[in-house]
């Protein structure tokens, strides 16, 4: 951790303020002038203070919003390299060698990273299907799978037949392999199992159904099939097969992989589409286990309520919304951004832009998060009230563009990824008498917001270009305070180490729970060791991760190695906890 994190700067010019405070040491606010020094002291060019009347011009566009300028990548001799933060799929048409018959709709993956440079890239991976195990009935033989395949896939389709994106078959193959379940383990050995693989993620819920309720093969009546790792997902299935783990480095290597200069789906800088089998997955060890720099984006808006009524976006306009970005791994910030709506005047170290309409100043907003294209969107509480009160509130006027969001990575209408937050670490892992930004800031920063009451919000928009600005430096250090616990808490750093070591997507720590990070180490425990060619243990049917294992067998994991004990079932979360690997860094982070 000492070599990931970065030293949180300094920027007080009060004496009483230039060291950090412990939690428990009593600190005094800093008056309201000094939060203004600072951002008169942080290196920034000149700053400017615009009132435009109309729209939002691109004449009004700071270059450093900018990322760096995309390098001018050969596919045929140089590989690219990036480290992956967020992955998930869409139904798409095959780009890359589609084969003779196949379907016309297939699933895609798609991994957001960025460069070691800053560029941000979006790879669409091709070529992986879901599937599914069920164990073969008794007198099931090769001569059997083609009648599977058929019977499995008409009574598939026949289910699908008003879906708009199934235009093939719905199971593409049934292979018979030998697996061995690692639920209701008595020592047997390995089983005949069939691996079932659908053309669609969203195809294997009523292939499970229809295979418990009985498939009928001739010869062998219509048996029941109990489905194993039915229930895991499409994005964990793909990482786990392809050694894959949340935030690492993933290279595409020269000539395998396309680039798209045309027809781009993103506005992502670089986007390619490589197969599956072709990515290469860099372990989190030594050199790959630096973080990208990483555009790190907080804000903050303001509204017009009404005396003693909470703020609605049905009634009241947003009257201004603040921006701070960080570059990750620099000591200040390099943007500062207020956008207000009527005239302010100027702050030293700050842009300042000025609208008449409150539309104006929401397509702005937007427009401005699509060309600084974050990494990473935070803030204090964004996620229950700032985000939702900017769409409701657009959508109330009308504002296409700032409704439909504007995530610069996967356009406008894509649904922004949960954004790494301090105040659920807060209330998770800490103890506090009040979880405000004001109380929060004073226990871990020493530090408190500016000195302007919710009741004279309302005024001071209504009064002169003064009292707005005092406003906008209020608003301005509720951006930034989020920013510095950030750092303070590594909220950053430990979600990174944490999607790094159960193996899931970033955007699952922040919407999912924990089974979900127990199944992703299970099935890659479950998978090492020399069987992996031969036959693998299979996690439990699709409803025993909910039930306990049957009285009277012990559900084990053979210990195939030496660092993988042989434990109960129940047990095994603890376990893994615990186990030792043999992929641990010298630092002590799990792979």
């Amino acid at each position: 951790l000492s070599r990931l994190r970065r030293p949180t700067p300094q920027l007080s010019l009060d004496p009483r303020f230039s060291r950090r405070h412990g939690p428990g040491e009593a600190v005094s606010s800093p008056s309201p002038e000094v939060f203004e020094q600072r951002v008169a002291r942080l290196p920034s060019p000149q700053s400017r203070c615009l009132h435009l009347p109309g729209q939002f011009s691109p004449s009004a566009r700071d270059a450093r919003w900018l990322r760096p300028a995309r390098p001018g990548l050969d596919p045929k001799t140089q590989a690219l390299v990036f480290q992956q933060l967020e992955i998930d799929h869409y139904v798409g048409s095959p780009v890359l060698l589609p084969a003779p018959g196949a379907p016309e709709a297939v699933p895609i993956l798609r991994a957001f990273g960025v460069t070691d440079a800053g560029v941000s890239v979006c790879c669409h991976v091709h070529g992986f299907a879901p599937y599914f195990y069920v164990p073969a009935p008794t007198g099931f033989g090769p001569e059997h799978l083609g009648d599977l395949q058929r019977e499995l896939n008409s009574a598939v389709s026949r289910e699908q037949r008003g879906g708009r994106e199934l235009k093939g078959p719905a199971v593409l193959g049934v292979e018979l392999c030998t697996r061995e379940s690692m639920y209701g383990y008595v020592g047997r050995g390995p089983s005949p199992f069939l691996r079932v693989t659908l053309a669609l993620p969203r195809l294997v819920a009523p292939a499970r159904r229809l295979l418990e309720s009985g498939i009928r093969l001739p010869g062998l009546g219509s048996p029941s099939f109990q489905p194993y790792e039915a229930n895991v997902d499409f994005e964990i299935r793909f990482m786990v097969d392809a050694d894959i783990v949340g935030c690492n480095w993933l290279e595409l290597p020269a000539e395998k992989y396309q680039l798209r200069t045309e027809g781009k789906a993103t506005l992502c800088q670089l986007e390619a589409d490589v197969l599956w089998s072709d990515v290469v997955s860099h372990p989190p060890e030594g050199p790959w286990q630096q973080i990208a720099p990483l555009r790190v984006l907080s804000f903050d808006i303001e509204c017009a309520g009404r005396k003693g009524i909470f703020p609605e976006p049905e009634r009241d306009p947003v009257i201004q919304i603040c921006s701070v970005g960080l570059r990750w791994g620099e000591p200040e910030p390099f943007l500062r951004l207020a956008l207000t709506l009527r005239p302010c005047a100027p702050i030293l170290g700050a842009q300042v832009l000025s609208f008449e309409r409150e539309e104006d100043l929401l397509q702005a907003w937007a427009s401005f998060v699509r060309t600084m294209d974050p990494d990473v969107i935070t803030g204090y509480n964004i996620q229950n009230f700032d985000l939702p009160y900017l769409i409701s509130r657009a959508q109330t006027l009308k504002v296409i563009t700032a409704a439909a969001g504007p995530w610069g990575r996967a356009g406008c209408s894509a649904t922004p990824p949960p954004p790494p937050r301090p105040l659920p670490v807060l209330l998770r892992e800490h103890k506090l008498r009040s979880y405000t930004l004001n109380a929060v800031s004073f226990h871990f920063l020493g530090e408190q917001k500016e000195d302007v009451q919710h009741s004279i919000i309302t005024d001071l928009q209504n009064g002169n270009d003064q009292s707005r600005r005092r406003l906008a430096v209020y608003c301005l250090k509720d951006a930034f305070l989020p920013l510095r616990l950030l750092e303070r808490l590594m909220v950053l750093v430990n979600a990174v180490e944490m999607a790094r070591v159960t193996g899931v997507p970033l955007g699952y720590l922040l919407t999912r729970g924990q089974q979900v990070k127990v199944v992703s180490q299970l099935l890659r425990q479950v998978s090492l060791g020399p069987c992996r060619d031969t036959y693998l243990f299979l996690l439990s049917p699709y409803s025993a991760l909910d039930c306990p294992p049957p009285r009277g067998s012990a559900a084990l994991i053979r210990a195939s190695h030496p660092w993988v004990p042989s434990v109960p079932y129940p047990q095994v979360p603890q376990v893994l906890a615990s186990m030792p690997n043999p992929k641990v860094t010298s630092s002590g982070f799990h792979s």
